[in-house]
């Protein structure tokens, strides 16, 4: 799931790339321009992330349906090859996102978070990790936990 907090809607998305594995919405993932595909991080990063979210289109018998919950299964997962729409967010931002590590916990708030390779985030290996994305916390959501992350105008190191 990927809750945008504070945004600027009007900001455009990327939408023309595939996912190369299947994935979940609010995972962290990097742009594969050579293959047309956004793919987990090879390593630990917190530089050029795109956070997975997907279009919201019900499809075969939830068509007939009028009311769904943003945390439907069908509007958070995603197969392999399936389009994507790409979020990059400015400096400012604040999303959430249940994509994150286990360990992450209030404890870390103020530690900037980096995506690790199986695309959720988790505290930025200290001195050695610079990311943009500062952790402000685990939200409630509709009784689902998220991590808050804030966007900073410039990466720092733990």
């Amino acid at each position: 799931m990927l809750r945008d907090l504070i945004v600027n809607e009007g900001l455009a998305a990327e939408a023309t790339y595939k996912a190369s594995v299947a994935m979940n919405t609010g995972m962290a993932v990097v742009e594969n321009d050579t293959a047309g595909t956004a793919d987990f991080v090879a390593a630990e990063t917190g530089d050029n992330l795109y956070f997975v979210q997907k279009a919201r289109i019900p499809v075969g018998r939830d068509a007939a349906g009028t009311e769904f919950s943003d945390w439907e299964a069908a509007f958070n997962t995603v197969v392999k090859d399936e389009l994507l729409v790409l979020y990059k967010y400015p400096a400012g931002s604040v999303f959430g996102t249940d994509a994150y590590a286990t360990n992450l916990t209030n404890a870390d708030k103020g530690k900037v978070v980096s995506a690790g390779i199986d695309g959720k985030l988790g505290k930025a290996t200290a001195g050695t990790v610079k990311s943009v994305y500062k952790f402000q916390g685990l939200y409630t959501d509709n009784g689902h936990i998220l991590a808050k992350v804030k966007v900073l105008d410039a990466a720092v190191a733990n």
